[in-house]
């Protein structure tokens, strides 16, 4: 997880920036729901402050991260999930029996209320 972690989001923000200058010159402004899903925990727990501080410092862009842990505990999202105002997480243990309505309302239990706070 760390190289995704490490790595995902500055890419993203990257490709963010120049789709969105366009995005703006016709007079809007797009947001991004990023789906990130993994089976572990951070296997190198140095970077964790890192990129705890990295969610922390690029909450006012309108990108929201949404982590899905499959399986094990995941300390380290559980913890971005209660700090970053833009990401949040959920573990799916039930993947094989959790219905589509339910798998939804996991997805989007964080995000409506960021998207109505970000647009403004």
């Amino acid at each position: 997880m760390r190289g995704v972690v490490e790595l995902l989001p500055n890419s993203l923000i990257i490709r963010y920036n120049k789709s969105n200058k366009y995005i703006e010159e016709l007079g809007g402004k797009s947001h991004v729901f990023v789906v990130l899903v993994t089976d572990g925990e951070n296997s190198d727990a140095s970077n964790n402050t890192r990129i705890k501080d990295y969610f922390q410092n690029n909450s006012k862009l309108p990108i929201f991260w949404q982590f899905v842990g499959l399986g094990a505990k995941f300390a380290f999202l559980e913890e971005v999930n209660r700090t970053a105002l833009n990401a949040a997480f959920f573990g799916l243990n039930d993947v094989q029996s959790v219905s589509n309505d339910t798998l939804l309302g996991r997805l989007l239990q964080k995000f409506p209320k960021w998207y109505q706070e970000a647009k403004q």
